[in-house]
């Protein structure tokens, strides 16, 4: 099975990047984030207290969540015998591995959709990077695009949905920013490592040249790819249907939209765009993002901003009385 995985932090436009992909004849596109890989793996898997039954309602709930949206606007599809299919192909001593789980649920959708060609299947995950040597394990034909975007724009995209959605999720700003800076850190670095020690299977695209000058970039991804381009490839959809984005802030884009591309300052004050930029600098400056501030104020935010990451993460109180 050869698989093309879409990966970046998120709302750094891994979706747009997927729905790119959407239309093409020479791929097939699982429709939908995969999901697996942070609420069932490695956690959920790995919980030998949890039985084989507790393991298959916890993979069927994810996967019918993230798919209802498709199911539900397709009269030709039906969820109960995707499942089906899902669970013919697994047996039960395999659900805590990653390769059959994730082998089976994508020979379910093929099946669904009554693909059986030997078409590429592309996949979307969010910060997946660190685990190429493992993923080329078990499927040593995958390629990899990882989609970068400035981490400014990147904060103030999460931002916009901290009160809507995020909060729901226990997460207020700072904890947002704190999750950032990780696990963007982790990302940007990652890719970084990989385009130096997987060049043919590996490689990163940034968002704000997607956006901004996207038919070389679909371009150099197809050839990447070994698909052939197309003019599907510019526009973005969803299982077929014209896609007008995720934006938090309810905004409805046609196509590809350069609108949010360095809004940052617009978007997020200046002690969150320093704190940013004194965690995720260097790193910033090798995928062309230039810093605003020096590296003492930033430094100065980033002293008050710890104060509270400190505490909240990783401080412990030996004097507490007991």
């Amino acid at each position: 099975m050869d698989l093309i995985f879409l990966t970046g932090h998120r709302k750094s436009g891994t979706t747009l990047l997927h729905n790119l992909f959407d239309g093409h004849k020479d791929a097939c596109i699982y429709p939908v984030d995969l999901s697996i890989f942070y609420a069932y793996f490695p956690g959920y898997a790995q919980d030998k207290s949890l039985t084989t039954k507790d393991l298959t309602e916890r993979l069927r709930t994810i996967t019918k969540t993230n798919l209802s949206d498709v199911f539900q606007e397709s009269t030709e599809l039906n969820f109960e015998s995707f499942w089906e299919a899902f669970c013919d192909q697994i047996d039960d001593d395999q659900l805590r591995s990653k390769k059959p789980v994730l082998t089976a649920l994508l020979t379910a959708w093929k099946q669904e959709i009554g693909d059986n060609s030997d078409r590429p299947i592309i996949i979307k995950e969010t910060t997946q990077s660190i685990y190429i040597h493992e993923i080329l394990q078990g499927f040593p034909t995958c390629k990899f695009i990882h989609i970068v975007r400035d981490p400014r724009d990147n904060y103030s995209a999460l931002k916009s949905g901290v009160e809507k959605y995020y909060s729901k999720l226990g997460e207020d700003n700072l904890k947002t920013i704190a999750s950032l800076i990780n696990r963007v850190k982790l990302d940007f670095q990652s890719a970084r490592n990989n385009l130096k020690n997987y060049k043919d299977c590996f490689t990163t695209i940034r968002f704000e040249d997607l956006v901004t000058n996207p038919k070389p970039e679909m371009e150099r991804l197809a050839k990447f790819c070994n698909i052939e381009f197309d003019q599907s490839m510019l526009q973005p959809t969803r299982f077929g249907v014209d896609f007008s984005g995720n934006s938090y802030e309810q905004k409805k884009f046609t196509g590809i939209s350069p609108d949010n591309i360095s809004r940052w300052n617009e978007r997020i004050d200046e002690n969150e765009a320093q704190i940013i930029e004194y965690w995720l600098g260097d790193l910033m400056l090798h995928f062309g993002y230039e810093r605003a501030f020096s590296e003492n104020c930033s430094q100065m935010a980033f002293s008050k901003f710890y104060d509270w990451y400190n505490s909240e993460y990783f401080q412990s109180d030996p004097y507490k009385i007991r």
